[in-house]
């Protein structure tokens, strides 16, 4: 295809320079050793035992609710009593020598002695052979072959075919479940973000492939088995397309058994031709596939008559950016396009949006300089200027930009332009009036239009859009603008700087929500400072007018209270709707939602028609669009001999704001929501030489990497031509080029560019090898002649030669980076003091928290529809570093706990949901109720807790018991069962804990079933049995002392501070009876029940 197809240098004032940035610490799995996962400080050494239990009073519940903590983990034993079991069968298979029977030549020899066996006993045979076989496949032991060809043999075609097929299938299915079981977490951990590609591919489409692999013999059997145990397979699909896809192999090899006396040998039942053959039935699924969308195809253009010949190759129904890219694209390889525009070449971007917007923030950015004076030297500077004339200005811009996308230049292209209003009448037909125009192939790309939402009123204040907002004569007074994204906050800056007063709402509680929440506030900061008002967290409930006529605005605020604004002009700024209607896709039948549905080579629900631009979605820029005609236009062009999918890998964006925000790739806000690892490396701009001279010392450069490496998962800009400085990380992430070449190539001083290199510098220094400057440090003293240790000379005399080889990198490490990072991994405090200053976040969980009702009820069943929130924060836990939690305080680090705990037990719940009968948990549905026993392994399974493997056992009795005297946990902790404490509908923070704990502990004992019940008439306390469970642990702070020797008399040590405990929490009347003991105590039943809400 033509080219057109195709989608440093040291600064000596570096040396000293000033703090301008940090690289924190590892958001991310981190090796942590077991002593100190949950300790109190960095040295703390944790004992591995666990506290002492308390035998239960029945002896049946004393496996009880929480004690599950095992000094070893179960899961691990089982999966070595299996590897152990396995292995052990196969040496006995081969030290009794049976591999020695599954021999051709002795198939043969034993013919008639085996034949004559079964025909004396056929049903025992037949199902002793049934067991074998299904050992030998679920083993992985040699002899299969022969096994077949002895199946034909003794039982002939028809039964052999039979046994061999069920027995091979369930064999292969064990074998693929045990790789699952003892090897398939594992591996999923380990390499999850490397398999998630494969992962997709077998979710998708695993049932074709493995019948392909199945279809053709020459692949291993038990290799396919092992493999797919490693993969998400479903067991029910892997089991079906085995038998199925073996069914033709196993038959000939039946056969063969039955021919058994004119065979010489297994080899030569695969001839050439056979395998051939084999092969060629191998691609079946993948041309049923093909055979399949060519049925759907047909499908969908049931009733449509294709034309013998077409007018153009391709039709373009728009022409914004992408239909301008579309129709481009085409002309340049030669075939017939036409372009279908009803209004203005160019469309929204050049007339309504990116030309426009940014002429007028130039404009009034330039009046913000003149009121700047002062910072350059100047007493004073004053700007006579009209709006009237800064709007003509905007459009002189638009004019003088028109002739790139103009009729004239597309039709010296080669481009057929048509003005008119298109419709689309069938897959290959469209009408521009009265011309019809026949096609193969049609791209939508006719953009979209600014959402204006159906509030009351709104219609009667003439409101203000992006397509309207350029006629424009006279600047109004005072500009409310409703929306806080990238549109709103442009033009609410650029009209405050031309002198309008100007009030912005946005719902949400920040503006620019989708950036983090430290470049919002930059940009925030900067707005209060040039008077903008900025109300976030307040919602537009209604617009409307005084008796004066005076227009205003309702918005509702977030805690319930109500604000009036008044206004002169409101521009509505709160994103754009996709322009599907009025062109014909509805009566044609193509998929539409918010969009135009398409699949990842831009095709809709009709293989002929495209879509490409803001019609399609996701992102809505004008160079996501462009790139996405790309792929619409050559796919449209070149499909079915070549496709392209969408690459959506790398996409940047900018607001253009002062300052700029430009972003690609992750943030830290997504890589949380995506659970990705990342380390986060700043640089400050305020510290920049160019920045300071130009006056703009202000933002950062923000870079998130893999933990470890300097490959760059994201960044983001923020500060003066930042869209223009993100062209580097955004060409970096695209061709793989990590830091460390950013860092050594050189850029030009002194330059904005510069900033990408210092911060590139910051990562280098916190990743500098301490160990061998030290070495240098001495090296270099021992040179200058100061003293050195005996053993220091030895190793420097050894090691000289490698030391002097390694001194760039050292000298690199210290001298070309940006200045020392203000917190680092070996600096906790300066890192983080509080949960509110780590960079942890509960957002995700307190959102999972809002399906628990106020009895504790959880809504399991919408958290199974719905899991991306409990899956974001489960993610986070796995990814929280381990210097970030001990930094942390003690209330913080047992609310981590605390929540972790109960998010993982609702995940363990979700996971198996709905709990049901099966054959792995028969034995554990008869026992008990339906609820979290049902679940084989619950407390003892792994979950990834700061990169370390910890089980539900670990977190409570190993952490929570041992390394902190906190007897409240008890109340806070939720195994998912009725009798359970209720589950608390907010996340427990650290500057609350101490209430939220006093909080819990009265409503549990507010539950007269399962907490507390006092029957005085009875003379008998009725307490949770949680309490007789681990009672032991309230006797350090709660057993009375000498001094209230007759307080709870008549009860032992444990019961005594169990219930000197609960009286802090009673009534005054209550606790009297309490601590007068004249009862007899006793536990409550345990209701194992799952607390579900009841379906409604």
């Amino acid at each position: 295809m033509p080219p057109i197809l195709c989608a440093g240098a040291l600064n000596p004032r570096r040396f000293a320079g000033r703090s301008s940035g940090s690289t924190r610490p590892p958001v991310a799995p981190s090796t942590v050793p077991r002593e100190t996962i949950g300790g109190r400080g960095a040295s703390h050494q944790r004992p591995l035992t666990r506290p002492a239990q308390t035998p239960g009073r029945d002896g049946i519940d004393n496996p009880n609710c929480r004690q599950r903590g095992l000094a070893i983990n179960t899961a691990s034993l089982k999966k070595l009593a299996i590897l152990l079991l396995v292995a052990a069968l196969a040496a006995v298979f081969f030290q009794q020598g049976w591999h020695e029977q599954l021999t051709f030549a002795n198939l043969k020899a034993r013919q008639a002695e085996l034949q004559a066996a079964t025909a004396a006993r056929p049903v025992l045979w037949i199902a002793g052979f049934f067991v074998a076989y299904v050992l030998m496949a679920a083993l992985s032991l040699p002899g299969a072959t022969i096994m077949t060809l002895a199946a034909g043999l003794l039982f002939g075609l028809g039964v052999g075919t039979v046994v061999v097929s069920f027995a091979s299938s369930i064999g292969a299915t064990l074998a693929m479940l045990v790789a699952r079981y003892v090897f398939g977490d594992e591996v999923q951990r380990r390499y999850g973000a490397k398999l998630r590609r494969l992962n997709e591919g077998i979710e998708r489409e695993g049932a074709f492939y493995l019948f392909t692999l199945r279809l053709i013999p020459i692949f291993p059997f038990f290799l396919i088995n092992l493999g797919m145990g490693l993969t998400r397979m479903p067991a029910r699909t892997f089991y079906w397309v085995s038998q199925l896809g073996m069914l033709p192999g196993t038959a000939v090899y039946v056969n063969a058994g039955t021919q058994l006396a004119q065979i010489d040998s297994p080899s030569g039942l695969l001839s050439p031709g056979l395998l051939g053959a084999f092969a060629l039935l191998g691609l079946f699924p993948l041309i049923a596939r093909r055979i399949v969308a060519l049925i759907k195809a047909r499908r969908v253009y049931r009733g449509h008559r294709r034309p013998r010949s077409f007018d153009y190759n391709v039709v373009v129904i728009g022409a914004g950016s992408a239909g301008l890219v579309a129709s481009y694209v085409a002309a340049a390889v030669k075939a017939k396009v036409a372009l279908i525009e009803k209004h203005k070449m160019g469309g929204d971007c050049l007339n309504t949006g990116c030309v426009p917007s940014k002429a007028l923030i130039r404009s009034a950015k330039m009046l913000h300089y003149a009121r700047r004076a002062e910072d350059w030297g100047f007493r004073s500077a004053t700007v006579d200027y009209d709006f009237g004339e800064v709007m003509q200005r905007v459009h002189r811009v638009i004019e003088t930009v028109e002739p790139h996308d103009s009729v004239e230049r597309y039709q010296s292209l080669g481009v057929d332009c048509i003005q008119g209003e298109a419709r689309i009448e069938s897959p290959w037909t469209v009408r521009v009036g009265d011309r019809l125009l026949t096609t193969r192939n049609v791209i939508i790309a006719t953009g979209a239009t600014p959402l204006v939402p159906p509030i009351p009123g709104l219609d009667q204040v003439d409101p203000l859009t992006s397509d309207n907002l350029w006629q424009l004569k006279e600047r109004p007074e005072r500009l409310v603008v409703l929306g806080g994204g990238p549109i709103g906050s442009e033009m609410a800056q650029a009209f405050a700087r031309l002198g309008s007063q100007v009030t912005q709402i946005e719902m949400l509680p920040r503006i620019l929500s989708r950036e983090d929440p430290d470049v919002s506030a930059l940009v925030l900061k900067r707005f209060e400072e040039e008077g903008v008002r900025v109300l976030t967290g307040h919602k537009a409930k209604s617009f409307g007018k005084d008796d004066d006529g005076q227009a205003y605005v309702l918005c509702e605020t977030a805690d319930g209270g109500e604000v009036r604004v008044d206004f002169d002009r409101v521009l509505v700024a709160l994103g754009r709707r996709a322009r599907t209607r009025g062109f014909g896709l509805e009566e044609l039948g193509v998929e539409v939602d918010r969009t135009v549905r398409h699949d990842d080579f831009m095709r809709t629900n009709f293989p002929n028609v495209y879509v490409c631009g803001d019609v399609a979605g996701p992102y809505q820029f004008t160079h996501t669009a462009a790139h996405q005609a790309w792929y619409a236009a050559v796919n449209a062009l070149f499909s079915p001999l070549k496709t392209f999918r969408a690459d959506y890998r790398v996409i940047p964006w900018t607001t253009f704001t002062d300052p700029e925000v430009a972003k690609v790739g992750l943030n830290e806000l997504e890589a949380r929501e995506q659970g990705v690892p990342y380390e986060v490396t700043t640089y400050g701009i305020d510290d920049l030489d160019r920045a300071i001279a130009d006056g703009e010392a202000y933002g950062m450069v923000k870079v998130l990497t893999v933990p470890g490496k300097d490959r760059i998962l994201g960044a983001t800009i923020v500060g003066p031509h930042a869209g223009d400085l993100l062209a580097e990380y955004v060409l970096a992430m695209k061709h793989g080029v990590g830091l460390n070449k950013i860092l050594g190539t050189v850029h030009p001083y002194p330059t904005l560019a510069e900033a990408n290199k210092y911060a590139a510098g910051n990562w280098r220094k916190a990743h500098a090898p301490e160990r061998l400057l030290r070495w240098l440090e001495r090296f270099h003293g021992w040179r200058r002649g100061e003293p050195m240790p005996a053993l220091a000379k030895a190793a420097v005399a050894t090691l000289a030669v490698l030391l002097l080889a390694a001194v760039g990198a050292g000298v690199a490490a210290v001298s070309d980076g940006a200045p020392a990072a203000t917190a680092t991994a070996a600096d906790p405090a300066a890192t983080a003091t509080s949960a509110e200053t780590s960079a942890f976040s509960y957002a995700a969980y307190a959102r999972v928290l809002e399906r628990v009702d106020e009895r504790g009820l959880v809504d399991y069943a919408g958290l199974k529809a719905e899991p991306g929130d409990l899956d974001a924060f489960r993610s986070a836990v796995a990814a929280l570093d381990r210097t970030t939690f001990e930094a942390w305080d003690d209330d913080a680090r047992i609310a981590f706990w605390i929540n972790a705990y109960n998010a993982l037990t609702l995940y363990a719940i979700v996971d198996h949901y709905p709990l049901e009968r099966g054959l792995r948990n028969a034995a554990l549905t008869l026992a008990h109720p339906r609820g979290i026993r049902w679940i084989p392994n619950v407390w003892d399974t792994p979950y990834t807790v700061m990169g370390e493997a910890l089980t539900l056992n670990d977190i409570e009795h190993k952490i929570l018991r041992v390394d902190y005297d906190e007897p409240r946990i008890h109340a806070a902790l939720v195994c998912a069962a009725m009798s359970c404490p209720p589950l608390r509908g907010e996340p427990f923070v650290a500057e609350r804990l101490d209430r939220q704990l006093d909080d819990q502990v009265r409503r549990w004992l507010a539950r007269p079933e399962s907490g507390l019940r006092i029957d005085r008439q009875a003379a008998k306390v009725y307490l949770s049995k949680i309490f007789d469970w681990y009672g032991e642990d309230f006797v350090p702070r709660f057993a009375p002392g000498p001094d209230r020797a007759d307080s709870f008399a008549g009860h032992g040590e444990r019961e005594r501070a169990v219930l000197n405990f609960v009286s802090h929490y009673l009534g005054e009347e209550d606790r009297a009876y309490l601590e007068a003991g004249r009862y007899e105590l006793d536990y409550l039943p345990y209701d194992w029940s799952l607390n579900e809400q009841p379906a409604s």
